[in-house]
């Protein structure tokens, strides 16, 4: 009964720490009560880490990862659009994973077949879950089935007392304004003394104005309606104002429009449905940064943070809001399970990187079939200016900082450049 992970995924990778509790346990229902089917059901909650799914009867292993993904929230239909037929039990190993799933309910596990049952033991040692098999059958399970036989009422009580659920996206469009503006508020003044200390060093091979650029990213990404955004733009004011800076951002219907809202509840449920994580990646930092195909391709695995919180690009460290962040976590797990070095990132399925062009065509085919619209920026060629966020007018001078410490300027490294041969007849 016992597996490993690359048994699940084919490629050879270091599968997570276990939990204690983790592993197989059988929930039996000799009745077959609808009040045990109602409960359990009740129970799917990825945001508290549990997922409840329903296997088709008679199901084959890759029928069986079509009802795991579903449950996990993608389509039914998602590896065959994205052509990720091949990769899909690791998917569901990298999405468990990334949900950070403590809990899976499979309903009706006395129809599966006796080698599916022992492919959730594997899953189990492989992503630290604690399985739950309901056997809705008058007999209880073999008494060669490793794991504990518990009765349904007794796991209703256990996965209730599970993790707490955070604060969803409804709860937090119910907040107040002024709760929403002092949170605000407070993170402006954070980003204010970095500035007031020491303004960020620019960096080499980007145009002037990139940091401020990003700056405006951190502050204004988490808007998720137009009034909210006003009211954080508002609030960035305020609180580089207490610091003793000024930020001066007109009240300019394009810049409104450059800024977002640039990812509202809709487009981040789209995102959500994506299954490849590479190109959920990609499409949610063409969103959230305005960064260009060839910036997104060189993006390395050791520019993100490991909870999925920050990415730092050439032009400065841009943030991603947290009901995102499982998309980011999902690619780091998937990259670390192929075994890729860490200078890469958003690879192809054969482990070669994406072009300019390539990631271009990419991002383009994925926002078509998650049905989301390019940003105004988007560019296919990765010859024209770099265009970072909000940067024509940061250059412009129409947003800018005052009462900050001057910048250092840069001056070429000559050392480091390559030196030219002089030619000699």
């Amino acid at each position: 009964m016992t597996g490993s992970a690359p048994a699940l995924g084919g490629h050879a990778g270091p599968a997570p720490a276990t939990s204690a509790g983790a592993g197989l346990r059988w929930v039996h229902d000799p009745d077959d009560d609808h009040a045990c089917l109602r409960q359990l059901t009740a129970m799917h909650d990825l945001a508290g880490g549990r997922a409840v799914c329903h296997p088709t009867p008679g199901a084959t292993w890759p029928v069986l990862i079509r009802d795991l993904l579903e449950a996990l929230g993608k389509p039914r239909d998602a590896l065959a659009r994205e052509r990720r037929l091949r990769g899909g039990a690791r998917l569901v190993q990298v999405w468990m994973c990334a949900e950070r799933v403590e809990h899976l309910v499979v309903l009706r596990a006395h129809l599966l077949r006796p080698p599916l049952l022992d492919r959730f033991a594997e899953l189990a040692a492989a992503t630290g879950t604690t399985i739950w098999l309901v056997w809705h059958h008058t007999d209880p399970p073999g008494p060669g089935r490793i794991g504990e036989i518990w009765s349904w009422p007794a796991a209703v009580d256990a996965l209730r007392r599970g993790r707490v659920r955070p604060v969803s996206s409804e709860q937090v469009g119910l907040r107040s304004v002024d709760a929403i503006h002092c949170e605000a508020v407070t993170e402006a003044r954070r980003e204010a003394r970095l500035w007031r200390v020491a303004p960020p060093r620019q960096r080499r091979y980007t145009q002037p104005g990139c940091e401020l650029g990003a700056l405006l990213q951190r502050l204004s990404i988490d808007a998720a309606t137009w009034a909210e955004l006003d009211l954080r733009l508002d609030a960035a004011r305020a609180g580089f104002a207490i610091e003793g800076l000024t930020l001066v951002v007109p009240d300019a219907q394009h810049l409104r429009e450059l800024i977002g809202p640039r990812l509202p509840a809709p487009v981040v449920t789209r995102l959500h449905r994506i299954v490849c994580p590479t190109s959920a990646v990609a499409l949610l930092l063409a969103w959230a940064t305005d960064a260009r195909p060839g910036r997104i391709a060189g993006c390395m695995q050791r520019s993100v943070s490991p909870d999925g919180e920050h990415v730092d690009l050439l032009p400065g460290r841009y943030r991603i809001p947290g009901s995102v962040q499982v998309i980011l976590r999902a690619a780091l797990i998937e990259h670390r399970l192929r075994g890729l070095p860490p200078y890469t990132f958003l690879t192809r399925t054969d482990d070669t990187s994406y072009c300019a062009q390539a990631m271009a065509n990419l991002i383009t085919r994925v926002a078509g079939r998650a049905e989301v619209a390019l940003p105004p920026s988007f560019e296919r060629s990765d010859f024209s200016p770099e265009r970072p966020f909000v940067a024509e007018l940061v250059n412009t001078g129409r947003v800018r900082l005052e009462g900050a410490p001057p910048r250092p300027r840069l001056q070429p490294d000559h050392d480091s450049l390559p030196r030219r041969r002089r030619w000699r007849p």
